[in-house]
């Protein structure tokens, strides 16, 4: 003990910052012996091994300024590290996992790499970036007293709000300009980073009339998606990196027992051939009826992106289908089943389950398993 108390002296008369300690034992009474023989010329600091079981307020009272829990950090990373290769070898998939490990961003942050990403935000930015587009000016009456005082999209899920949930999901992909088009409780969306667009007529239009009140947000780059969605976040990576001109994500996994909105059925040109990706599928119709001998490929999520010329064919078809009586009264699916009709090309984007419209209480008791937080 007094060799090493004479060398922990000549270290701090050498000019250094702290004395880092260390003992084999499984008890702390060498680290206890040595903190209470030391003069505190500089802050100690201990690497806990053997000795865990200290608790750490008997480190704080004998003077120890800084516990390093090393061994342990590095042994939770192994035990995480291989659980989540057991996940991916069983599942043989990346989806289940993506949500629940850190993100890329975060790995850049612990290098010390945040100048170089605000740098790339400032100036590698195209001016023609991607914007969204979210629908959520309904109450959702099937939510009873859950909404009396706030929409759908501002319901708590996990201590976060839908909508802030979603906002997320769009900044995590560099998309910042977001539009919230609201209309029931809209003094209720104070969420920040938002431009919002309001229908004051939300009780007696449609998707279709709430989607023209956004008209002056249309880019040549948008995602249209409802404000009541919750969904792993590959599917928003993959949309936001399909070429197609008009795109629209498709379940391909129907679970009749969770259907609790519109089933929003959809028929393609091709099945979903899983051991294909980013298969060249062509959308024909959505429905919310099938039959035994015209089963559906999928259904709609309710997600979809305009590219290009999908500008200009989504524009177009609104102007028509505006000039019809019932206007007010028509959906996004009805849309679509325009744009079909019109020879317009709407690529399909199939994905299997990982996502869910919130719609019921028995929802949100699901919704947590979209979350990681």
């Amino acid at each position: 003990m007094d060799e090493a108390l004479k060398r922990a002296s000549a270290y701090c008369e050498a000019g250094a910052d702290a004395i880092l300690i260390h003992s084999r034992q499984s008890r702390a009474d060498e680290i206890l012996a040595f903190a209470g023989a030391w003069d505190g010329s500089c802050p100690l600091v201990i690497v806990p091994t053997k000795y865990y079981s200290t608790p750490v307020d008997v480190f704080r009272k004998a003077g120890v300024s800084l516990v390093i829990w090393a061994n342990q950090m590095i042994r939770a990373s192994v035990r995480a590290m291989e659980n989540t290769s057991r996940e991916i070898f069983e599942q043989q998939s990346l989806v289940d996992v993506e949500d629940i490990i850190t993100e890329v961003d975060n790995i850049f942050r612990l290098q010390g790499a945040d100048e170089l990403l605000r740098a790339q935000e400032r100036y590698l930015n195209s001016a023609g970036e991607c914007r969204a587009l979210v629908l959520a000016a309904s109450r959702g009456n099937n939510l009873y007293e859950l909404t009396e005082d706030r929409p759908k999209a501002m319901l708590n899920i996990r201590g976060k709000p839908l909508l802030q949930r979603l906002v997320d999901e769009f900044k995590k992909r560099s998309v910042n300009d977001i539009t919230v088009i609201a209309g029931y409780k809209s003094e209720a969306l104070d969420l920040n980073g938002i431009d919002m667009r309001l229908n004051t007529r939300y009780e007696s239009t449609g998707e279709l009339y709430s989607l023209a009140c956004a008209r002056d947000k249309f880019s040549d780059d948008m995602v249209i998606i409802y404000g009541d969605l919750l969904f792993r976040s590959y599917i928003l990576q993959d949309l936001l990196e399909h070429d197609g001109e008009i795109v629209i994500v498709v379940d391909s996994l129907i679970n009749e027992t969770e259907i609790t909105g519109a089933p929003d059925y959809v028929w393609c040109d091709r099945p979903d051939d899983r051991s294909m990706f980013m298969q060249d599928v062509r959308l024909q119709r959505v429905g919310e009826e099938k039959l035994p001998d015209d089963p559906p490929s999928g259904r709609w999520t309710g997600m979809m992106r305009t590219r290009s010329r999908g500008r200009l064919w989504l524009e177009q078809a609104l102007d028509e289908l505006e000039a019809l009586s019932g206007f007010d009264k028509l959906t996004l699916p009805d849309l679509l089943n325009h744009l079909t009709r019109s020879s317009r090309p709407v690529t399909v984007h199939y994905i299997n389950g990982h996502w869910l419209d919130v719609n019921s209480v028995n929802d949100i008791d699901r919704a947590g398993d979209f979350t990681s937080d």
